[in-house]
């Protein structure tokens, strides 16, 4: 089967303002994944956001990882797809149709199960300490992760934040160890979404692989201070309803 690549941005409700811009960069082989205000899945095709029935918050990233795989998984539309390179919102607004092309000139994607870009390496499931608190002060307060150490195991991974790529073998082993099934296991095991992926790949002897393939990583412009004259609007927190009739 020759290779095909889903690009699938992971976005939240919040940031809902950066879709247009992510989606005009890219025209096809591109979704924007995110939780949905429906508390149901769906897929609008039309606008390519894949809407998830799952939390929107940050110790929910790797429950939203899994919905994700799983309707990709699922859902006919994404058939022809042999890889999906998962991608931060942020990140998304640099691509290019250009960097997307690239992606077909490296041979290792295609060989590869789970490659990436930032690979960080850990032996005998030791890593720097700081590893195990990294959630602290991001997580939803009085959560169950607040405040709550992680005390999983480690193994070598690819960093989530740089963008990695996953073959479609490797989404079913994701697809059988964790999706909307067992979600509250889920959640009190794992907070860490790129931690959890190297760990589930990891007992199916797929290891991670590193690969400098052009996606950058996006880095936020030095702050602006604004003179008082200028009003500044208002964040719109809340999207526009998009009616669709493509029920997943």
């Amino acid at each position: 089967m020759v290779m095909k690549i889903l690009v699938v941005v992971m976005s939240c409700h919040k940031n809902w303002h950066l879709w247009k811009d992510i989606l005009d960069n890219i025209k096809e082989d591109l979704i924007i994944f995110s939780y949905s205000p429906k508390a149901e899945n769906w897929y609008d095709e039309n606008h390519r956001i894949l809407y998830l029935n799952c939390r929107d918050t940050y110790e929910c990233l790797p429950e939203k990882i899994i919905c994700m795989i799983d309707q990709v998984s699922k859902l006919s539309c994404f058939d022809s797809y042999t890889h999906i390179l998962k991608i931060d919102d942020y990140e998304a607004m640099n691509l290019t149709e250009k960097k997307i092309k690239n992606l077909y000139t490296f041979e290792e994607i295609e060989r590869a199960d789970y490659i990436g870009q930032n690979y960080i390496h850990v032996h005998n499931n030791k890593h720097y300490d700081g590893a195990r608190i990294y959630h602290f002060g991001k997580v939803t307060p009085f959560s169950y992760w607040d405040n709550m150490e992680y005390n999983g195991s480690f193994v070598s991974w690819l960093n989530g934040g740089r963008s990695y790529i996953l073959s479609k073998k490797a989404m079913t082993y994701i697809n059988q160890e964790y999706n909307f099934t067992n979600l509250d296991v889920l959640y009190q095991n794992e907070i860490y979404e790129d931690v959890m992926i190297a760990k589930i790949l990891h007992k199916y002897n797929i290891f991670p692989s590193e690969l400098d393939y052009g996606i950058t990583t996006f880095e936020f412009p030095p702050a602006i201070e604004v003179p008082p004259v200028i009003e500044v609007p208002p964040v719109i927190e809340v999207p526009p309803v998009i009616e669709t009739s493509n029920n997943v």
